[in-house]
């Protein structure tokens, strides 16, 4: 929990590694300051890093407002898929994470003005076995 200005308590979601927004370079159109969102989640790996597993396809929801949301896939620590999400959808089946031990996603929006609600997202996984 994080304790808001009106001194109210919210929830906040964490990254493993980047950052919840940052302040970007002030532009010259309407002297507007945008914010970036950059989140790194946890590594998936369903209970077993030492197996390899089909990561089936990306379910994603968020809340309706405008703009677009990227996300970049990492498995086994190398760079994967990038998909992107169009904000207006309520609800996406993205294509398949990929293949792999564990599956770490980054979600990005570089959109002025743009609010970004993530309520969640699903990664069926399929065990295919040691290696």
């Amino acid at each position: 929990l994080v304790r808001g200005t009106n001194d109210q308590s919210f929830a906040m979601v964490g990254s493993r590694n980047g950052y919840l927004s940052q302040d970007s370079v002030v532009r010259t159109d309407w002297g507007l300051s945008p914010i970036h969102l950059e989140v790194e989640m946890c590594g998936h790996n369903a209970g077993d890093p030492t197996r390899h597993k089909m990561f089936e396809p990306l379910a994603l929801y968020t809340a309706p407002t405008s703009g677009d949301l990227e996300i970049a896939v990492e498995m086994d620590g190398v760079s994967g898929a990038t998909f992107t999400h169009d904000l207006t959808d309520t609800y996406a089946t993205l294509d398949r994470v990929g293949f792999g031990r564990e599956a770490v996603l980054r979600f990005q929006n570089k959109g002025r003005g743009e609010d970004v609600a993530i309520l969640g997202y699903e990664i069926p996984v399929t065990d295919q076995g040691k290696r």
